[in-house]
């Protein structure tokens, strides 16, 4: 970004980790939507190159761009626009946190999904540009199910809304599930509203100890066979092989007191958590997420079927100095989050690209996030089949001349017109 450019822009924070060559982005934070269309304007004008952010927590799942002149964080776009308890919906601008978004549902009687991790810090709109499901996932479903409408901020200036704030909104194409997951690809989320869920009366947290990892597929088998719906189910695996599977019931009381009365025998030994504990049990849980801004992460997602066979091939994928410090293993969720910490960049970039090539056979994709110096080694997505050439004929259509920051994503190529310099294209 030119220096004239900058002059009148106000910068509140710098942005690291984001460009490969490890130069820091200024931050600015718009404090409603005019200001974002001005920016907006500006850089088409100046031919400058936005970063859109919320909070920043899931930049480190991103690949690194090659050029941003600006970040541009919602976070100062906060508040509640609309809360109905009766509907069971609410509607927020997207620099409104999680975890405010979470108490105010929690006390009009609902549970607000997706419950995610670093949720004081993490945004509503940080979270749809990430595309970010929680931890409730097994049984609320994906943040997508959850998204009701967005309001989007184009590459052109013009604002784009789609769906609405109501659970029955039957009109229009559902671009606002387009833009979930587009990491700031298409346009800048200002607003979105969400589907809420009745709060569960009771919970009670479960915590099995295991011998070995091994035993959790034929517990997993076992607890799928029965009549219990949990929020969650995790097998956590240590450095040495053992093991605890977490396993989480909610709803009303006699229907958790049922499914805790169906449970497999192996069950029976569990420690019990209730209440108050069991709130803090989930909580401990949710934190246990792998962030990447700690530490290298490697995330296998694969079939149901196919999950034990993907554990092995991770477990053969990383050794010596890419041993795990952590595995997450969720079987009916099919995904494995490896926390590989500190780990040398060259070796996890080489285990990630072997355990790719092994992993083609079971169908299973291979996410990276971690440091820059991991992320400029390796792809953070795996590689795209037939739907690439649709996802860049979508970016393209919508942002053209490359306002925003390309690259971020799964490898498209170049914008048919994106600009290499704030002189010239």
């Amino acid at each position: 970004m030119t220096t004239r450019s900058l002059r009148d822009v106000e910068v509140v924070d710098v942005l690291r980790g984001a460009v490969r060559d490890g130069s820091e982005v200024p931050v600015t934070a718009p404090r409603d939507e005019a200001e974002l269309v001005d920016l907006v304007h500006r850089a088409r004008r100046d031919r400058l190159r936005l970063l859109p952010i919320g909070g920043g927590t899931r930049v480190a799942w991103t690949n690194p761009t090659d050029r941003a002149d600006l970040a541009v964080s919602t976070r100062a776009m906060t508040g509640i626009v609309y809360h109905e308890p009766d509907d069971g919906t609410i509607t927020a601008r997207a620099g409104t946190t999680m975890a405010s978004l979470t108490e105010r549902a929690r006390a009009g009687g609902h549970h607000l999904s997706p419950d995610v991790d670093l949720a004081a810090t993490s945004t509503l709109g940080g979270v749809v540009g990430a595309g970010w499901s929680g931890v409730d996932r097994l049984r609320c479903g994906p943040l997508r199910n959850q998204l009701l409408g967005t309001r989007v901020v184009l590459a052109d200036g013009s604002a784009s809304k789609s769906g609405g704030r109501l659970v029955k909104n039957v009109t229009g194409f559902d671009l606002h599930r387009l833009y979930c997951g587009s990491n700031g690809a298409l346009g800048v989320v200002v607003e979105a509203s969400l589907r809420l869920a009745v709060a569960p009366e009771v919970v009670r947290h479960l915590v099995l100890p295991l011998d070995r990892a091994r035993d959790a597929w034929e517990l997993a088998s076992a607890l799928r066979a029965a009549v219990a719906a949990p929020w969650t189910f995790a097998i956590d695996v240590d450095p040495d092989g053992s093991a605890h599977a977490h396993l989480e019931l909610a709803g009303r009381a006699p229907v958790v007191q049922a499914e805790f009365d169906a449970l497999p025998r192996a069950w029976r030994s569990a420690e019990v958590a209730e209440g108050g504990d069991a709130a803090r049990a989930h909580e401990h849980y949710r934190e246990g997420e792998p962030d990447p801004r700690l530490g290298a992460v490697v995330r296998v997602d694969a079939r149901p079927s196919r999950v034990a066979a993907a554990f092995d091939l991770v477990t053969r994928a990383f050794t010596g100095s890419t041993r795990p410090r952590f595995v997450r293993v969720q079987p009916h969720v099919a995904r494995i989050d490896v926390r590989l910490g500190d780990a040398p960049a060259g070796d996890v970039a080489r285990a990630v690209r072997e355990l790719r090539a092994a992993a083609a056979p079971v169908r299973a994709a291979v996410r990276v996030g971690g440091p820059l110096a991991l992320r400029r080694e390796v792809d953070c997505f795996d590689a795209l089949g037939p739907e690439r050439r649709w996802m860049r004929a979508l970016r393209d259509r919508f942002d053209p001349d490359g306002v925003f920051a390309a690259g971020r994503g799964p490898d498209l190529g170049p914008h048919v017109g994106a600009f290499t310099s704030a002189g010239g294209r």
